[in-house]
């Protein structure tokens, strides 16, 4: 009935829960309990700049169910090179990073020139090394407004906050807070269940970029395979524009989740970018254990 928590991105909010969304119908998860939640994704693009970013990213989160109400906090560990591509809201977006006032200034449709660290020519600069960084971490609780076992299957509230442990100097974060509220719904015709979200998100903004407030939203239809323990899953998702000189970001996926006898359930898949504000290609697998119920 509940995916695992620490999403790392809108595509695997959606990818975590429908990778048990079928086998947690049939085995609800006990009123009381901790998860651990793990995911190791990879994203490449070269967005609106001339040279190819590389992300690797590795989240651990844990989430304490009480009832209809959970808790949950993920940290990612950031390897990337570029220093372009920054964490804004639950999506990695192409900011410029320290050079976020080019961004600020391009032209719709131009693509931005990038340079390395000892050039004065105008730009971005783009770090041809790779960094490891500790990212934000995210914070977020909600809870179940809604359960049953006909065509709606539930219906879910949740707030969440970015808060800025990292900054721009590091290359993954922007040194500002992100709120979000938001609802999610599940139905189910047959086998195939039917998932939507929407969270309306408070940016925090860059000295010299402002990123607009706005809605992110995602869509997804699953099919139970594997006598209900496994899931086959298409997704659409996207927000508003974030920065004012990029088009929206817009993204579709497909993934599988399998959740085995045991504590554990497994997910992985692929997104592909519709615009140039998302990645051009982002895989990851994702991993959850129930821990039991906290003493």
């Amino acid at each position: 009935r509940r995916g695992p928590g620490g999403r790392t991105s809108r595509f695997g909010l959606l990818a975590s829960f429908a990778a048990v969304a079928a086998g947690g119908a049939l085995h609800p998860v006990a009123a009381q309990s901790l998860r651990y939640s793990g995911s190791l994704g990879y994203a490449t693009g070269s967005y609106v700049f001339d040279a190819r970013s590389h992300s690797l990213y590795f989240t651990n989160g844990l989430t304490l169910e009480l009832g209809r109400f959970e808790a949950s906090a993920s940290v990612p560990v950031v390897l990337q090179n570029g220093g372009v591509v920054t964490r804004v809201g639950d999506r990695h977006l192409p900011t410029g990073g320290e050079g976020h006032d080019a961004m600020a200034h391009r032209r719709r449709g131009d693509r931005i020139r990038t340079h390395g660290g000892g050039s004065m020519d105008p730009g971005v600069r783009f770090r041809d090394t790779y960094r490891t960084r500790v990212g934000d971490p995210f914070l977020r609780a909600g809870g179940e407004l809604f359960s049953g076992s006909g065509p709606l299957r539930s219906v879910r509230v949740a707030t969440g906050v970015k808060a800025p442990l990292t900054d721009l100097d590091s290359g993954v974060g922007t040194g500002a807070w992100d709120y979000t509220l938001g609802a999610s719904v599940m139905a189910s015709a047959g086998s195939v269940f039917f998932l939507g979200d929407a969270a309306y998100w408070w940016m925090g903004d860059l000295p010299e970029l402002e990123l607009r407030d706005g809605a992110s939203w995602g869509l997804a239809a699953a099919v139970a395979v594997l006598d209900g323990r496994g899931t086959l899953m298409g997704s659409l998702s996207g927000a508003h524009r974030i920065v004012r000189t990029l088009d929206a970001p817009v993204s579709v996926g497909a993934s599988a989740g399998y959740r085995p006898e045991g504590p554990w359930s497994l997910n992985g898949g692929l997104s592909v970018g519709l615009t140039e504000s998302a990645a051009d290609l982002s895989v990851f697998v994702g991993w959850s254990r129930d821990l039991g119920r906290p003493r």
